[in-house]
């Protein structure tokens, strides 16, 4: 599993070949080095050989991100059609993270094929 980052700032993409299903984890509070590295690697981690369907992040521990962290995950969110990717799943853990990943993901033609649950707790 490659991750991105420190263990308090950062990333990490799982891809599980049978379901086609691209996991990536999302924490913390991004430094602009983290932020760009997000989408290129997600991106790249959907294109072939791999076949990604499916898209889960868990952004539980993620906190509300400045500009490059917001750009780096609109153009993840923005890029779901073009990839391929039919559905999508957010799992949030704080309201204003919920909030600005709401508003990001709502920013392009994606809205409807992302789904946001709140970790409970």
């Amino acid at each position: 599993m490659p991750m991105f980052g420190t263990d308090a700032d950062g990333f990490s993409i799982t891809f599980e070949e049978p379901s086609q299903l691209l996991r990536v984890r999302a924490y913390g509070f991004w430094p602009p080095e983290v932020a760009a590295a997000f989408a290129a690697s997600v991106l790249q981690a959907c294109q072939p050989p791999r076949r990604a369907r499916e898209l889960v992040v868990d952004a539980a521990d993620l906190k509300p991100q400045r500009e490059e962290g917001q750009a780096a995950l609109r153009s993840v969110f923005a890029a779901l059609p073009r990839l391929g990717i039919g559905r999508a799943s957010v799992l949030t853990g704080n309201a204003l993270t919920k909030l600005q990943l709401l508003r990001l993901a709502n920013a392009g033609p994606t809205s409807a094929m992302i789904e946001f649950t709140t970790k409970a707790g």
